[in-house]
């Protein structure tokens, strides 16, 4: 191997740290950390802080020219190491030597850090050895890439599942010194992938091998295995056995994303229940007729083969992609359909009530209303109820029930904090919509009212101070102040006549009769606003007010 120096890296590619709580998995703020040249210790480049999210800025580093891992005949070392040291208030120190900076793409460097043992001063290190298309390791022995059905007690699940975890053994089978490790099912295919290929290759290459080391590791899930023969864990990380898997080592931009998009994918043949063992090599320090080699794979997403034709240029014609109907320890929380903006319904909520979870360690993810209300200098108290529970189980006038809850809480927490009135978000959209809804639908002349009196919390008026201004210039003053709405969560938004903002409800209806008459005229909205104001009474056949009925013709 030729000798790496300082002086070969022109070009740049870039460093992004993300640091959590091994306990809870919390970011860490306000960490402390140092790069520098992996050899060259004294010698810092860069010094970096974490923010509330626990990232660090994304930085850029040299490199080797990205040609160094394009090339299958290069002999140069394509990518430049850097030594990370963390050092954060409450938590052991950590060192990380060798990770790897590709020309172009982005390292991600996840680290996990320790909580410190009181009156102690411990220190974790960590050295990535050598990429494996770089360095020597041992060649696959060769496994029949289907293991039979009829050996007693080799397959026992029932059917293909994708893992939570894995069990990692960090060496060969019988090294009993050698340590296991829980790693994330994603996780294990991102570090396997960033260990074993290189990130600046094709998009293609980078699917197809993606697929073929994770049904490469479903089929040592599937059959259980080294659980067969008496281990305690899923897969090793001798690459004579199974994959490279690195504790700690940085992962890519370019593979973490194939990973998200294909995580539940496998390689099957027809007629065969298990993931094919996909077995490989790098082809140039080692051949293997009959599995695809890494840097032949390579040459075909250069010539534009897509992931398949990759993959059935070594396996066969018979190889196809399936997907795995479970997820073993994940609870099922995709609705069937994808979330989009104007979305509504149970899986909105689920999402929200999750985020805003998820934002009390992450405050870089907004909580939408209070970080609104902190925006424009209004204070903010929150109340929870669960009157949406409450009315999910109601067939008849569910919304009229909703409606009235929510305004008898609202007025009787408004009074415990002093106030005199409840303003709500209606505006002028809705109060046509409404005159139209309830003539075509209720068989009455109405609307809502700008002010109201309350007549059973006295003292307390409803307002709805936007009763004049149009949606249309709402949303537009919105995304003038770049402010986030929180969507409706009902669950019956999307079917119910009174509450509107769903598809295929009564008020959606209204929105798109309006816009049809619009075409007509640009005086409509006006002029069913202005129908209420000009009620002749002469004309009218019949009304009331409060309990008395006024007729001036009596029909059947």
């Amino acid at each position: 191997m030729s000798i790496f120096h300082i002086t070969d890296t022109p070009d740049w590619g870039q460093l992004k740290i993300n640091l959590t709580s091994r306990i809870h998995a919390h970011p860490i703020e306000n960490a402390r950390i140092s790069i520098s040249y992996t050899g060259v210790p004294d010698e810092t480049l860069e010094e970096l802080t974490t923010d509330s999210s626990g990232q660090t800025d994304t930085i850029n580093l040299p490199a080797p020219p990205i040609e160094y891992s394009l090339d299958e005949t290069n002999e140069l070392q394509p990518y430049s190491e850097y030594t990370i040291s963390v050092e954060a208030a409450g938590y052991e120190s950590i060192q990380i030597a060798g990770a790897e900076i590709l020309s172009t793409v982005t390292a991600i460097q996840n680290i996990s850090m320790r909580p410190l043992i009181p009156d102690t001063n411990q220190n974790s290190i960590y050295v990535i050895p050598a990429h494996t298309l770089y360095g020597n390791y041992p060649a696959k022995i060769p496994e029949e890439e289907i293991k039979p059905l009829t050996e007693s007690g080799e397959i026992v699940l029932s059917r293909v599942v994708i893992p939570e975890y894995i069990v990692v053994h960090d060496g060969s089978p019988r090294d009993s010194t050698a340590k296991n490790y829980y790693v994330r099912y994603k996780d294990y295919i991102k570090n396997v992938a960033s260990s074993e290929i290189y990130a600046t290759w094709p998009t293609n290459t980078i699917r197809a091998n993606v697929l073929a080391i994770m049904s490469f590791t479903l089929n040592r899930v599937y059959t259980e295995w080294y659980r067969n023969q008496g281990y305690d864990f899923t897969i090793t990380s001798s690459t004579a056995f199974d994959h490279k898997w690195i504790p700690e080592r940085n992962i890519y931009d370019s593979i973490s994303i194939i990973v998200d998009e294909l995580f539940a994918d496998y390689l099957a043949r027809p007629n065969v229940r298990q993931p094919i063992l996909t077995q490989y090599c790098d082809g140039k320090q080692v051949q293997c007729p009959n599995w695809m080699t890494q840097w032949g794979s390579k040459t075909l997403g250069d010539q534009g083969y897509t992931p398949i034709q990759i993959l059935r240029y070594y396996y066969g014609d018979d190889m196809y992609i399936n997907t795995a109907s479970a997820i073993s320890g994940i609870p099922s929380s995709w609705p069937g359909y994808d979330l989009s903006i104007g979305s509504t319904g149970d899986k909105v909520r689920q999402m929200q009530e999750q985020l805003l979870v998820i934002s009390d360690a992450y405050p870089a993810i907004p909580k939408i209303i209070q970080d609104n209300a902190k925006v424009l200098g209004i204070p903010l108290t929150v109340f929870e109820s669960n009157i949406f529970d409450t009315v999910a189980d109601i067939d008849k006038n569910p919304c009229y029930l909703c409606a009235r809850m929510r305004r008898g809480y609202l007025y009787s927490h408004a009074k415990e904090l002093g106030c005199n009135k409840i303003a709500l978000g209606h505006h002028y959209d809705d109060v046509i919509e409404t005159i139209l809804m309830g003539m075509l639908y209720s068989g009455k002349i109405e609307t809502m009212m700008p002010k109201l009196h309350s007549t059973n919390f006295e003292g307390m008026e409803l307002i709805r101070p936007m009763y004049l201004i149009k949606e249309a210039d709402i949303i537009g003053w919105r995304d003038y102040n770049q402010l986030n709405f929180i969507q409706c969560a009902c669950r019956f938004t999307e079917n119910c006549a009174t509450c509107g903002g769903g598809r295929g409800s009564k008020r959606d209806e209204m929105k798109e009769l309006i816009a049809q008459f619009r075409e007509e005229s640009n005086l409509i909205e006006k002029n069913i606003f202005r129908s209420v104001h000009n009620v002749n009474l002469r004309t009218i056949i019949g009304y009331h007010k409060d309990d008395d009925i006024y007729l001036s013709l009596i029909h059947i």
